[in-house]
């Protein structure tokens, strides 16, 4: 039992008393046997060490048990599939609004490639959806408000990714044949 921050000791349920507080201590629930010995205004307790019961941790249900490697790789991977989501979004709303700025406005539901295999349709309200060759969804979105309405998965991330990475090295080479032509960041995707 805990008193105040302190364990104490019960016996049948009676507390007995507090650890001084340099003696040992066992985990809060720990049950054992013991002969008392009045010492003074304390009592010594004879713990016999065959007897130390410790409390059992009920472990959470069904959680998988991460290391806090673990658990930080997990975060770090939800990171960088939320960047790959936000670059996918900036991406998507710089190509909406250049299509808006070249034509009258429409009410139409815009559509362009992301890369070679994905399309994304993007409506008026800012709602966007992106699928793949497929016509399977691979992630959907509002532009305006930045939600995401049905996530992009680690996998889906790392295929985009793999485009943005293989974009980048056709630009270098073209960069490298040409010599001349800014840089372009990796935050650039593209949209035709």
């Amino acid at each position: 039992m805990g008193y105040n921050g302190t364990p104490i000791l019960q016996i049948d349920g009676k507390n007995l008393g507090t650890f001084a507080p340099d003696s040992p201590k066992l985990p809060i629930g720990a049950t054992f046997a013991a002969t008392l010995q009045p010492d003074g205004s304390s009592v010594i307790l004879k713990v016999n060490p065959e007897s130390i019961n410790l409390p059992e941790v009920p472990l959470p249900e069904s959680e998988p048990k991460l290391d806090t490697a673990g658990q930080f790789r997990a975060i770090h991977r939800e990171l960088w599939r939320k960047e790959m989501f936000d670059n996918l979004v900036g991406a998507i709303a710089t190509t909406y609004k250049q299509r808006q700025a070249n034509q009258s406005a429409s009410n139409e539901i815009e559509q362009f490639k992301i890369g070679s295999h994905w399309t994304a349709y993007v409506q008026p309200s800012g709602d966007f959806i992106v699928r793949n060759e497929g016509k399977r969804t691979i992630c959907r979105g509002n532009l305006q408000t930045g939600e995401e309405i049905f996530t992009l998965s680690e996998e889906r991330a790392s295929e985009l990714e793999s485009m943005i990475l293989e974009r980048e090295r056709l630009l270098h080479r073209k960069h490298e044949l040409s010599h001349n032509g800014h840089h372009i960041s990796s935050q650039d995707i593209e949209l035709n």
